[in-house]
């Protein structure tokens, strides 16, 4: 179960990923919003939690590319809820960017956990994007909206 919960946390973080139209030119901030569908794929050596991979839309949910997340520790805190610490790769159009992540994951019903998730980029571009949603840990699906401020 707890594995199950981390690679939930995975897949929302991967949910955060800015609109290509929004990430043009060099030194360009934008606003940028939109939603992540993601699947839990498993784990690995450099994952041991838990890998996701999803697909970034953005606010008119026209898909505008993909990204990965790999949970690398979690813990459970006091009220139940559980902590992960992730990362997360974006590829949208050009622009290729890296996240650190800081995200807990709160029962609402059986198998099924609200997600909210701070993701601060660092590498490739800057900014941050904030992502909440679910995860059913019975199905593997992630589902979330992000919103933030990104710079290239």
């Amino acid at each position: 179960m707890r594995f199950v919960v981390c690679l939930i946390l995975a897949v929302i973080s991967c949910a955060s990923m800015p609109p290509a139209a929004d990430v043009g030119a060099r030194s360009n901030c934008q606003n940028v919003r939109g939603s992540v569908r993601a699947q839990i794929t498993g784990n690995s050596t450099a994952c041991p939690v838990a890998t996701i991979a999803g697909q970034v839309f953005d606010e008119t949910d026209t898909l505008i590319g993909v990204t990965t997340a790999c949970i690398t520790d979690f813990e459970q805190i006091g009220n139940g809820s559980i902590h992960a610490e992730l990362s997360h790769s974006y590829s949208i159009g050009n622009l290729n960017f890296s996240t650190i992540d800081q995200g807990v994951l709160t029962l609402i019903a059986p198998n099924t956990y609200r997600f909210e998730n701070r993701l601060r980029i660092v590498e490739g571009a800057s900014g941050f994007l904030r992502a909440r949603g679910t995860v059913n840990v019975g199905s593997g699906e992630i589902e979330l909206a992000y919103n933030g401020h990104i710079c290239v």
